[in-house]
């Protein structure tokens, strides 16, 4: 008699990272002011794409209550012309709750689940709290 091996499956990373910031996301203060990085090294063939997507992205956020800021920048390098090209977003939010409206969003979840065919490494998201308004 043979035993079969049970079959393993593996959740979509871009789903195993949405449960953890959700997860993050409700531990906070929800009047806590909230910024975001996120660095993407993209797939050389696939850089124009993951542009137009994140153009797409920025748009659909900029119009949302409480975005302070949100950007997104290609590294300029000079070391190594065969390298992936890296991207960063930035984006700063007036509070975590508003922050959750972007966060459940159509436009964030298109960009997301079409990440992975454009970028040649899970992306870098870093947190950082509070807001410093230089005008103040």
């Amino acid at each position: 008699m043979t035993t079969a091996n049970p079959v393993t499956t593996r959740a979509n990373p871009i789903d195993e990272l949405r449960a953890q910031v959700e997860k993050m996301l409700d531990g906070l203060d929800q009047r806590l002011p909230i910024s975001a990085t996120v660095v993407f090294k993209v797939k050389k063939d696939k850089e124009d794409t993951f542009i137009r997507n994140a153009g797409i992205l920025t748009d659909g956020t900029r119009k949302l209550p409480g975005c302070n800021v949100f950007a997104y920048h290609k590294r300029r390098t000079t070391d190594d012309p065969a390298a992936a090209p890296e991207f960063l977003i930035y984006e700063d939010w007036q509070t975590t709750k508003l922050f959750r409206s972007q966060w459940d969003s159509e436009h964030l979840k298109t960009f997301q689940y079409n990440l992975l065919d454009l970028i040649a490494d899970l992306p870098d998201l870093r947190w950082y709290y509070g807001w410093s308004d230089a005008n103040r």
